[in-house]
């Protein structure tokens, strides 16, 4: 018998694929085809900067599709029957980074002289701020998850490695200076949150699965 489609369980696994997708997309995918790149010490705004080869498949598939599945994941959180009230504004404040992520793809980052346009000073603007309302959902988790039996066991994840990449966000984004090895220290600023994130969306899948 056919099943009907349930937008709450296809909301839930957005949040499961912005994980694999900004790994394979940003660590390996996009480096590997864009020549002389350095995935070391180049941050990846540059990989959809105006002198990019690959700016517009970086900026749509890249920046864009991660924002919107972000914001997707965000409103399933918000939908969720399965969470209270700390869950729901969390789903808000992921709706507002992927929001943020998804301007981002709207405007092309410097060039890799450090030419920077309009388009690349608003682009760096939107990139610096994400990691705000992100790490405030994944806080409010804390609260949810600490009354919400079911979803207990994420907080030590997120006790270990929010801390972690809050570090890592800031020593990226609001740091001056040239810092050594940015292009890493970048990455995995930001797959540690989605590591998380895409964690409690498999818990909330798995959950709803055993709904059905």
């Amino acid at each position: 018998m056919r099943q009907n489609f349930n937008l709450d369980k296809f909301l839930i696994l957005t949040g499961i694929l912005t994980f694999p997708l900004f790994v394979i997309l940003f660590w390996i995918v996009f480096p590997s085809i864009y020549p002389g790149y350095d995935i070391i010490t180049t941050g990846i705004s540059y990989l959809g900067g105006y002198e990019s080869p690959i700016r517009t498949l970086v900026n749509v598939w890249g920046f864009g599709l991660w924002g919107v599945l972000t914001m997707m994941f965000g409103y399933g959180i918000f939908r969720s029957k399965l969470l209270s009230v700390f869950g729901k504004i969390a789903g808000i404040f992921l709706i507002i980074g992927g929001f943020m992520i998804y301007l981002v793809s709207l405007f092309q980052g410097p060039s890799k002289e450090g030419i920077y346009t309009l388009a690349g000073q608003l682009h760096n603007f939107f990139s610096n701020y994400p990691p705000i309302p992100i790490s405030i959902a994944i806080f409010l988790f804390l609260f949810e998850f600490a009354i919400n039996k079911k979803f207990r066991w994420l907080i030590l994840p997120i006790i270990i490695f929010g801390p972690i990449s809050l570090y890592l966000n800031y020593q990226r984004a609001f740091l001056s200076g040239e810092i050594p090895y940015f292009g890493i220290l970048q990455r995995a600023a930001l797959t540690l949150p989605f590591l998380l994130i895409m964690l409690i969306a498999i818990l909330l899948y798995k959950s709803k699965k055993k709904e059905v």
